[in-house]
């Protein structure tokens, strides 16, 4: 019997929205796809072990957006979050060992930071001196000083009655120990970027720049991704304490 022009026409409708659908689905799965997850995932990995309300100030998005985004991120396994203290940190996967994100966390601090960078220029800089420098009350410069040599960030002489500080041997560890790891993140990423949906051409691949492009088609996205965790300020080996007796 012949097929009426009614029901075919139904289901010529019905088979378009199938591939609408599938087209849709795959749109959907890509997640690095969507210019506002790309943006937070490519922030991450210039600044691993970045608290919620960081990556939202920084990209000038609404908290709740970059909550939201994070969770799918995380969820599809490009991302990975870990309590430190009363917040919660966020850095791509298999980026840092997990046993060192408390010590890599201080580096987003924006004072902390500022007081390992004044030290690895000033090793051996007292802690009254120190507070001069950066204008900060003492009270806070010996907050600071007092939770970075409990993580190993710094290390503590007395000399006299002066307190002097030092980037630890044990700070100079972890970052070359993780600067080790971008072969195996190199390798997480990409198998999670083919598994996306994305497919992921490396375009350089050597030096501390890992450029990957994703998409097909017209719709193309360049992902740059820095592989060197060493901030500039510690390019050089964080010198031992010296033994003052």
């Amino acid at each position: 019997m012949p097929e009426k022009i009614g029901d075919a026409l139904k289901r010529a409708i019905t088979q378009e929205r199938a591939v609408e659908d599938v087209k849709e689905k795959k749109k959907e799965e890509s997640l690095l796809m969507n210019p506002t997850r790309l943006a937070i995932f490519q922030y991450l990995c210039k600044n691993p072990c970045s608290k919620l309300r960081a990556v939202a100030q920084a990209l000038e998005l609404a908290v709740p957006t970059v909550d939201w985004h994070l969770k799918k991120l995380v969820e599809r396994g490009l991302v990975t979050s870990k309590k430190v203290g009363k917040n919660k940190i966020f850095y791509p996967a298999e980026m840092i060992d997990s046993e060192d994100v408390e010590v890599l966390a201080l580096f987003t601090q924006d004072k902390a930071k500022l007081i390992i960078s004044t030290i690895a220029g000033n090793p051996g800089i007292a802690q009254g001196e120190l507070g001069k420098k950066l204008d900060m009350y003492q009270q806070e410069v010996g907050w600071y000083t007092s939770k970075l040599t409990e993580k190993g960030v710094l290390s503590r002489t007395i000399d006299g009655r002066f307190r002097r500080y030092y980037l630890s041997e044990n700070l100079g560890d972890v970052l070359r120990s993780n600067r080790k790891r971008k072969n195996l993140f190199k390798k997480t990423l990409l198998k999670a970027l083919k598994s996306d949906g994305t497919n992921p051409e490396i375009i350089r691949g050597r030096g501390e720049t890992l450029v990957i492009q994703i998409g097909s088609g017209k719709e193309k996205y360049m992902l740059k991704v820095n592989l060197n965790l060493i901030p500039s300020f510690l390019t050089n080996e964080p010198k031992s304490t010296p033994n003052l007796g």
